[in-house]
């Protein structure tokens, strides 16, 4: 039967959750999708636990050596076959029979949205994300100019978790990752920005799958926190670069010389809660919208905000 969906799982050290997603996926009757669950070499046994699935949908596969967290993802996205794909992470799980109800729905290159219910593992309370109907047509897509929109809601990269034609996506690899936005942003600026290809957003609006924050169990992996590890790795210029560098990767791949200039100058912003810090790069008070240069002047910029974190830095730890 032919593969209509793809849905792709980077996993490393992710045993304690991968029951829960693998039963989720195996609600589902539905021989027109497949799973693709790659391990980055775990060492709690996840291998190990994969190898024992007998489901035919299943396709387990695991790099020659340990990834960065970037490139395993875009391993395990090779792997796929599907016209459509989506991703999550091993800790996530999908409300049961949903891809059966999805699948009909994967046709006309069209994207689909469903409700993402995040919740806090620890205690199992919902927390309160940012990816309803109402919040992705008033505050993203409206008006037909994503690109402005998104740069005032850069945080919200759960517009990322849709059923998304994969042809949309095979340059995806492309963008630099661990830049000032991430990597997310930067591929939902390359999907979205496809008018001719996208000819209609549709939105289910229903649960699709559940996303933890603040898991329980402290030794699972963790792809942000990868990422970022190192000073190296948390330098705002070797960000503010990357972001730069994937302003020209985005113009190569459409031509869109408008686009191009606004994620070359204009600000990103976000709105924050009570809860967070907000101001210039979370400098600000609690509550107040954060904010940040665009690449071009944060390239400039940045080098002197290392200096003052270093400089910070070293204060502290000769008064501590």
């Amino acid at each position: 039967m032919e593969i209509k969906l793809s849905i792709f799982i980077p996993v490393y050290n992710e045993a304690a959750y991968l029951e829960q997603c693998i039963a989720s996926l195996q609600s589902n009757h539905s021989a027109a999708f497949e799973v693709i669950l790659s391990d980055n070499h775990s060492n709690d046994g996840t291998y190990e636990n994969l190898q024992s699935i007998n489901d035919s949908r299943f396709k387990i596969v695991r790099p020659p050596r340990k990834l960065s967290p970037l490139k395993h993802h875009w391993f395990a996205f090779n792997h796929c076959k599907g016209e459509y794909v989506f991703f999550i992470g091993g800790d996530d799980y999908f409300e049961d029979g949903i891809i059966d109800r999805i699948i009909p729905n994967l046709q006309n290159n069209k994207i689909i949205f469903g409700l993402m219910r995040c919740f806090n593992d620890k205690d199992g309370t919902t927390m309160s994300i940012c990816n309803d109907r109402e919040f992705l047509i008033e505050k993203i897509f409206f008006k037909n100019n994503f690109i402005h929109n998104y740069l005032n809601q850069i945080s919200h990269d759960e517009i990322l978790y849709a059923f998304v034609p994969k042809k949309l996506l095979k340059n995806g690899h492309r963008i630099f990752g661990n830049c000032l936005e991430t990597f997310l942003p930067w591929i939902g600026f390359l999907v979205f920005t496809h008018k001719s290809v996208i000819k209609e957003i549709v939105y289910l609006d229903e649960t699709i799958f559940h996303k933890r924050y603040n898991r329980t169990y402290d030794n699972v992996g963790s792809f942000m926190k990868d990422q970022t590890t190192g000073i190296w790795a948390s330098s705002y210029t070797v960000k503010s670069i990357k972001s730069f560098i994937n302003c020209f990767i985005f113009f190569f791949q459409n031509y869109d010389i408008k686009s191009f200039l606004l994620l070359l100058f204009r600000n990103r912003s976000m709105e924050r809660p009570k809860t967070h810090k907000g101001g210039f790069l979370q400098w600000g008070e609690y509550g107040q919208r954060n904010w940040y240069l665009g690449p071009v002047f944060m390239v400039i910029l940045s080098p002197f905000i290392d200096v003052f974190k270093l400089y910070k830095l070293l204060i502290n730890n000769l008064y501590s």
